[in-house]
């Protein structure tokens, strides 16, 4: 398992811009956040996969742009030597083919801490889904938006499961 000392440097060595850093890093600090809770109710989360996966899920943007860079991040960690929980949870953060529901419970909570951080602000589902869309509309990539919304629903229900999951 490799450190976040060496996630780091791993963003670094791939000359990450310093935003998609700054998400990156909001992103594991919710997803680990919700995986402590849910270890504390009792289900079996490695934390330390949450953690790597969400500095290093958004890795492929540079080389893949738009919803395929999930299957390039994956890649790309299997190249550096990440081990395969990391590997395949970050992929699956951004996966087209993806039927989210049937995720493992460390991917979905990378799926969801992703869905609500904004750049480095965590928001409401609602808020990122519009700011995401609306981005791919302005950017003339009409089919990507529409692609997009159609995850709406499937983010939603992983909301919910998140949310019941960590309830008192």
């Amino acid at each position: 398992m490799i450190s976040e000392k060496q996630a780091m440097e791993i963003l670094k060595k791939y000359k990450t811009p310093k935003e998609i850093i700054e998400h990156s890093i909001a992103v594991s600090k919710k997803a680990v956040h919700i995986a402590e809770k849910l270890r504390q109710k009792g289900y079996n989360v490695n934390i330390e996969v949450v953690k790597i996966a969400g500095l290093l899920h958004d890795i492929g943007k540079l080389k893949a742009k738009g919803i395929t860079h999930g299957a390039e991040t994956g890649k790309i960690l299997r190249e550096v030597g990440c081990c395969e929980a990391i590997a395949r949870t970050a992929e699956l953060h951004n996966y087209p083919d993806t039927n989210l529901s049937d995720l493992h419970l460390e991917a979905k909570i990378i799926v969801y801490a992703d869905a609500i951080t904004m750049h480095d602000k965590y928001v409401t589902l609602k808020k990122r889904f519009d700011d995401v869309i609306q981005r791919r509309i302005q950017a003339g990539r009409i089919r990507e938006a529409d692609m997009i919304k159609s995850y709406y629903p499937q983010l939603k229900k992983i909301e919910k499961e998140i949310l019941d999951l960590m309830k008192d």
